[in-house]
């Protein structure tokens, strides 16, 4: 009776550590995303800074924004999807008087993709 329960409680114990395991492997840890809005007429800056949470198994990771924010970086950039480099780490855009530019810093031989949602 002692030899089954003590085996019910190390595979319980196994079973247990793997998952965990398993979870902590898949977690990357957080990116951080900067927009700076530049208006070349009065040589104001804004930066907006998000730091979403980032998994290895994402293919893309979203980047929470309000609507009105997604929909002008979509009239700006034309897409709210952007994959980033070591080498390209930043896309830039003019409109009208304003310089856009959306950035991050990522590792070598890492790809970043996000997503404005």
């Amino acid at each position: 009776m002692q030899v089954k329960i003590l085996s019910i409680i190390t595979l319980v114990a196994i079973l247990g550590s793997s998952g965990l395991v398993q979870q902590a492997s898949a977690e990357v840890g957080a990116a951080k995303v900067w927009m700076t809005i530049t208006n070349t007429k009065t040589d104001t800056v804004k930066t907006l800074q998000w730091i979403p949470d980032r998994y290895l198994f994402e293919k893309s990771i979203p980047v929470d924004v309000d609507h009105l924010k997604e929909k002008k970086i979509k009239q700006i950039f034309g897409t709210t999807k952007f994959t980033f480099t070591w080498q390209f780490d930043k896309y830039e855009a003019t409109w009208h008087h304003f310089k856009v530019v959306i950035g991050t810093k990522t590792d070598p031989s890492k790809t970043l993709r996000i997503t404005f949602v």
